[in-house]
Parts: structure tokens; sequence; C-alpha cells
């Protein structure tokens, strides 16, 4: 299945980083963000015991 036939668009389907962030920090913000979603919607305690995210990864 095509994402931009269905859409009618043409271009990438995720942006990428520099599209979404003006600098290191700014980034380093979104991804602090992402990863305590699960802490705001009450699935863990601390972003890295949530299994799924990127902070569980980090914090291997």
């Amino acid at each position: 299945m095509d994402r931009n036939l269905d859409a009618a668009r043409s271009g990438p389907l995720w942006l990428t980083r520099e599209e979404i962030a003006r600098d290191a920090a700014e980034f380093a913000r979104i991804v602090r963000y992402i990863e305590n979603n699960p802490v705001r919607a009450g699935l863990a305690s601390k972003p890295e015991e949530y299994r799924w995210s990127s902070a569980y990864g980090r914090a291997l």
C-alpha cells in the first residue's frame, strides 16, 4: 500500500530531524517530550521503564 498515493501527495512520509528541529537543543527537547508520554499517560513512572520507549533502549 502506498500512503502517498492514498493521500494524493508526494515526498517522504516521515519528516527528517532537520525538518522538525532547528538545532540539537530543540531536538533533545522534542525527544524528552516524546519519551515522557508514557509517564504522562500513567504507563510508567519513569521514561526508561516503558519497554517500547527509546529511553528504555538508551538506559540498557
